[in-house]
């Protein structure tokens, strides 16, 4: 393998390509989903570079937080003591006994200071231990089957400077910690800023984690493995029709993203704007499947998502950051849900609002919060789609307080949650009137 950042500077490995794979918790959350991640590792194209990002085992940043949140010292050695003999079980189960022992010493190590970093004020270096255990044993798992890994911190070479990625200042940093003919394990969802403070990069980071390193490395394929095996019209989970998607519309995407949705971190399709990187959700749990590709010129598809607990905030329309900007400085989900030539008026999850009204405080910018709890449903629309009066009739009964519609969406504000069997009756009414649409054509 070669120095991906250098690549260019030999003129014989200009046709060189790296690759980015993502891992995250339900991926690594025992020992044989470990073994697992080996096994598609192996199968990669071994003449591109290899970068690994993983999120925390299993659980374990949900264990790190309650750590964080006890109330007193007794409390918190208890919980630190349980989570290590969970952790010592799962790496017994994945590497040898040896290796295992030594493992064991650093991680214990590592949590025996979790009551010294929070009296500094270091929850984020707390949180950073998650990460850290899976980089960790999957780099030594691999070089326990004499494979060259090598274990990095992404702290080492990540920097943002007032929520802005710095990515020169990065890629410099990253340079001295290349290994040729290495692949690269990199902790996600943590990074520094420009003070050398840990910082979180929020819930399901890790995926910005692998653009941010895929567009260092100048990475042609960013691969995120997830316990769904593709991008679904809606959340399969609840949804009895939920389709596969083969290739999803990059705009979409954005748009699913900023709504909340599960499947993408709010962030993470910004890192690959500029740049030519593929971008393929796949199931680690089932890699025969094909996945989803998140393609600039793909067709548009429908997709039906919720937000269960969501509220407007109005702001100015002459307020300096506009909902794009806000809404990755602050690492949540925002989507614009209508605006006056006087206001807009943003759509935000319930557990952002704190966050953002702080946020938006400090910047001294006036905002409205409108105290009205609502459950949101948002249809992306396909190309040349219809149905519209028909969803509209399905949700009618349903005190429907606000309806917005571009030639992209709707989205309705309901007053309470919608059943289940309602759900899955106006996915099914979208999803057939597309599917019919596209057999007339």
């Amino acid at each position: 393998m070669l120095n991906t950042i250098k690549r260019e500077e030999n003129s014989e490995n200009r046709n060189v390509v790296a690759q980015v794979h993502k891992f995250g918790g339900s991926s690594l959350a025992n020992a044989s989903r470990f073994h697992a991640v080996l096994e598609l590792i192996l199968q990669q194209d071994s003449n591109q570079p290899i970068w690994v990002v993983v999120s925390a085992p299993g659980d374990c940043t949900d264990d790190l937080l309650a750590i964080i949140e006890q109330p007193n010292d007794a409390d918190r050695l208890i919980a630190i003591l349980a989570l290590q003999q969970k952790l010592t079980r799962l790496i017994i189960g994945c590497l040898p006994a040896k290796i295992a022992a030594n493992c064991n010493l650093k991680i214990k190590a590592w949590l025996q200071d979790i009551p010294l970093l929070l009296r500094l004020g270091k929850p984020n270096d707390v949180l950073a231990i998650g990460e850290n255990i899976s980089a960790l044993v999957l780099s030594e798992l691999l070089l326990s089957k004499g494979v060259a890994a090598v274990k990095l911190d992404a702290r080492d070479f990540l920097y943002f400077n007032n929520y802005q990625f710095e990515f020169v200042y990065s890629q410099q940093k990253l340079i001295a910690h290349i290994q040729p003919d290495t692949i690269h394990i990199v902790t996600g969802y943590i990074a520094k800023d420009m003070a050398n403070n840990t910082i979180t990069l929020g819930r399901n980071g890790s995926d910005y984690s692998a653009t941010l390193v895929g567009s260092l490395i100048k990475a042609n394929s960013i691969s995120i493995w997830t316990d769904v095996p593709a991008i679904y019209s809606a959340d399969p989970r609840y949804f009895t029709h939920a389709q596969p998607y083969v290739a999803v519309n990059w705009q979409q995407a954005c748009l699913l993203a900023q709504l909340g949705n599960p499947v993408l971190h709010p962030r993470t399709l910004y890192p690959l704007q500029q740049g030519k990187a593929s971008l393929l959700v796949k199931s680690s749990f089932n890699s025969q499947k094909r996945g989803s590709a998140v393609v600039l010129n793909a067709k548009s598809q429908d997709f039906l998502t919720t937000i269960p607990q969501a509220q407007l905030v109005s702001v100015p329309i002459n307020d300096p950051l506009c909902i794009d900007t806000v809404a990755q400085q602050i690492q949540v989900p925002l989507s614009l849900f209508d605006q006056t030539k006087e206001q807009q008026r943003w759509l935000v999850p319930l557990a952002a609002i704190t966050l953002l009204l702080e946020y938006l405080t400090k910047k001294m910018l006036k905002a409205t919060l409108d105290p009205q709890l609502y459950f949101a449903i948002a249809w992306l629309k396909a190309e040349h789609t219809s149905g519209q009066c028909d969803a509209d009739r399905i949700l009618e009964p349903n005190r429907v307080q606000h309806r917005t519609e571009n030639d992209e969406r709707i989205i309705w504000l309901l007053a309470g949650p919608l059943a289940n069997e309602e759900l899955n009756k106006l996915h099914d009414t979208i999803l057939n009137k597309a599917i019919l649409h596209t057999t007339l054509l």
